[in-house]
């Protein structure tokens, strides 16, 4: 069966199709693997290139810092270090 690649919205831009296109293409014969980031300078992506010789095709960002429900009363200080270095990574 062949996976499907038409995007549920129609008004999809270019960039979604290709998107559908290209995790058609894995379908069956490939990996794709991602990585969370907890801070700006994503050592994790430097980490993973110096072993592999590739980068994660996807990544994830932290948004903590943009909820209104951090406890910070009853955190840790890793937590808020977190919250900290990912303020204003979006724009």
């Amino acid at each position: 069966m062949k996976p499907v690649t038409t995007p549920c919205n129609k008004n999809a831009l270019p960039c979604v199709h290709r998107m559908m296109e290209y995790l058609a293409d894995l379908s069956g014969c490939g990996i794709l693997t991602g990585q969370h980031t907890k801070t700006r300078g994503m050592e994790e992506l430097d980490h993973i290139e110096k072993i592999t010789g590739k980068q994660p095709a996807l990544l994830g960002f932290e948004l903590l810092s943009y909820s209104p429900n951090i406890n910070y009363l009853d955190t840790d200080e890793e937590c808020m270090e977190e919250v900290a270095g990912n303020y204003g990574t979006l724009r």
